[in-house]
């Protein structure tokens, strides 16, 4: 990924829902804003709405889906020339599931996130639902619960008892 973040090229991500990929890339789906990314992506120029001018497009462009675009491709939905201006870099993002590791710093940063939006308050609310649907998830196991959620099963106890889950 360093490699990627030091060049200019354009990135297409690929994965399944829930990989990290930016919500707003799904525009790109539409047919009719196909051709104009295409124009914007090859020539990085484009009128503003409205405007006379052509303006010059200094962007670096990155794209995520959870749709497989070859399919689509295939089956006449996606315009091939697109498709190769945005995949000149691909990268395949693999679910979280097979990134554990990744699971907790991606939860702390949520939970910092929460913290912050909420004035240091929806914290214990959070921490308290992800512990409830792990044990869900688990049927109850609290041992699988605790190594899902990255943490130790004293410290899983503690907070069934401090949540009132126990």
């Amino acid at each position: 990924m360093e490699k990627v973040a030091r060049t200019n090229a354009t990135v297409l991500l690929l994965g399944e829902s829930g990989t990290g990929k930016e919500v707003a890339a799904r525009t790109i789906h539409a047919l009719e804003l196909q051709s104009k990314l295409l124009r914007v992506l090859q020539e990085r120029r484009f009128e503003r709405v409205g405007g006379t001018r052509t303006m010059e497009a200094d962007v670096r462009w990155i794209a995520a889906t959870n749709r497989d675009l070859e399919r689509m491709l295939a089956e006449g939905r996606f315009r091939e020339d697109l498709f190769h201006r945005l995949a000149v870099f691909p990268v395949r993002m693999p679910p979280l599931r097979d990134r554990r590791r990744d699971i907790m710093p991606l939860a702390e940063t949520l939970l910092a996130l929460t913290r912050r939006a909420a004035g240091g308050g929806s914290l214990d609310d959070v921490e308290r639902d992800a512990i409830a649907r792990t044990l869900a998830e688990v049927g109850g196991n609290r041992r699988q619960a605790a190594e899902r959620l990255g943490i130790g099963l004293r410290t899983l106890y503690e907070k069934l008892k401090r949540y009132g889950l126990s």
